[in-house]
């Protein structure tokens, strides 16, 4: 059992995980944050309506737009089964205005989702929360399964642009300074209000029971000031009606890091319920010269302690690590 700077790295690297899916961004680079005004952004994405033959199954474009949104550094967002109002592409400005409200979010999103024949049709209105009044209109065509992905992500990216600068009743960005108090052994003091980015080459959002789970593959890469977390793969499991996910699981290559510090490992579990974070296969935590090895590395918040097991040990000084910068 550890006490030490590296329980400040572990702080980091859970609340990192535990937030990283609610409110993410999608990076102009691999280490860049969110700027700051889709950070300050607050929004809800209501259930379109569905205009199709009874036969036909469409796809669940506000949720996926909802799941999408949330990985590009928003304050909030709200998705159509936690927001739980009825479908309606073109309501009142009063009932955008109650429904911002309900949600406490400072813009709204509605749609409608139209299949007649081959494509998709996908209409979707932004709309100002505080006046109810329409702040853009976005429309996408779908003609293969294949292109869904790229229009729910174009139709994302063009709501933040408009809502980044236009969104009344957003709260301002989040200071990225430490917060006082901290010992700043990490670098930074964790805050879970700050914004995260995730990028990656797919994402996929699957339903099962009211549950869903985000996943995101290849080139997996998470940032949240200068903290860094990439993997090959990452796992989002969240309840029914939740907007916070239960339990993350990064694999593949997990490698932790910050100016100052780093951690890697085969995988990397989250359990927001436990407050825990282990880390398994081949597990490592380098604090400048000196590193923590193990077969895996617990992390837990609650008792601030951190423990290494499987043919532990710690190795101390600037020979600690080989070329390829892994402890020895």
């Amino acid at each position: 059992m550890i006490r030490s700077g590296a329980l400040a790295a572990a702080v980091v690297i859970c609340g990192l995980l535990a937030g990283a899916v609610s409110s993410a961004a999608a990076a102009a680079d691999e280490t860049a944050p969110a700027p700051a005004s889709v950070a300050a952004v607050s929004i809800a994405v209501a259930p379109f309506e569905r205009r199709a033959a009874p036969d036909i199954v469409l796809p669940d474009v506000d949720q996926l737009l909802a799941d999408r949104i949330g990985t590009r550094g928003v304050r909030k967002i709200v998705g159509p089964a936690e927001l739980s109002v009825d479908a309606d592409a073109e309501p009142t400005a009063e009932i955008v205005q109650a429904w911002s409200k309900q949600a406490d979010v400072g813009a709204l999103v509605v749609g409608r989702i139209t299949r007649i024949g081959v494509p998709i049709s996908v209409e979707v209105r932004l709309r100002s929360g505080s006046t109810g009044d329409v702040i853009g209109t976005y429309v996408a065509e779908i003609l293969t399964p294949g292109q869904l992905e790229s229009a729910v992500d174009d139709l994302a990216r063009q709501v933040l642009d408009e809502a980044g600068g236009a969104s009344p009743g957003s709260a301002p960005a989040v200071s990225a300074a430490p917060s006082e108090g901290s010992d700043g052994s990490f670098g930074i003091a964790f805050d879970s209000d700050r914004p995260i980015s995730i990028r990656a080459d797919q994402l996929e959002s699957i339903r099962s029971s009211g549950a869903r789970t985000l996943l995101f593959t290849q080139n997996v890469v998470v940032v949240q000031d200068d903290v860094t977390i990439k993997s090959n793969r990452l796992e989002a499991f969240y309840p029914p009606d939740s907007s916070q996910p239960e339990r993350m699981v990064a694999t593949g290559r997990v490698r932790m890091t910050n100016s100052k510090n780093k951690a890697r490992c085969d995988r990397a579990t989250y359990e927001r319920s436990k407050e825990m974070l282990v880390c398994r296969g081949n597990a490592e935590l380098r604090e400048g010269d000196d590193c923590v090895v193990g077969e895996w590395i617990e992390f837990d918040l609650e008792s601030e302690t951190v423990k290494v097991g499987g043919g532990a040990k710690v190795v101390i000084g600037a020979d600690a690590a080989s070329p390829d910068g892994a402890c020895r």
